[in-house]
């Protein structure tokens, strides 16, 4: 579900992912039932008409399943890192999916999906452009 700038993924039974996704301020809550991985995780987004066939080079999960309703979660393989991937659009003009995965890979992750997407143009770009591609969705 996205609403109001926060994506939540059932991960199971009992955990689930919150992503705060606009950028605001928000205050954190003081129970201590979530484990708040700011700071250990890496979060990337990649966008654009070509984002699955850059992802097709760089994990054998199916993004474009059509029996899945956009945003979905999959946890798994990309670029052989352990992620969490989340396919927000298919729509053609605004496709793209986000992931996250231990800040020990943020370079080798930017740089394997840098590689993929040569081909296409990929280009980097910056905390600005990807909240409004959100905004947009």
């Amino acid at each position: 579900m996205l609403e109001n700038g926060l994506l939540i993924n059932r991960m199971n039974g009992i955990q689930s992912s919150i992503y705060h996704l606009t950028g605001d301020a928000i205050e954190m809550p003081k129970e201590t039932e979530y484990t708040d991985v700011t700071e250990s995780s890496v979060f990337l987004a990649i966008m654009g008409e070509s984002v699955f066939a850059i992802c097709e080079k760089l994990s054998a999960l199916d993004f474009m399943d059509r029996n899945r309703e956009t945003p979905f979660l999959y946890q798994g393989p990309f670029s052989h890192v352990p992620c969490q991937i989340v396919t927000l659009s298919r729509d053609k003009e605004k496709s793209g999916v986000v992931l996250t995965c231990s800040r020990g890979y943020a370079k080798e992750m930017v740089d394997a999906i840098l590689h993929a997407g040569e081909e296409f143009g990929l280009k980097p770009a910056g905390e600005k452009r990807v909240t409004d591609w959100i905004s947009s969705l």
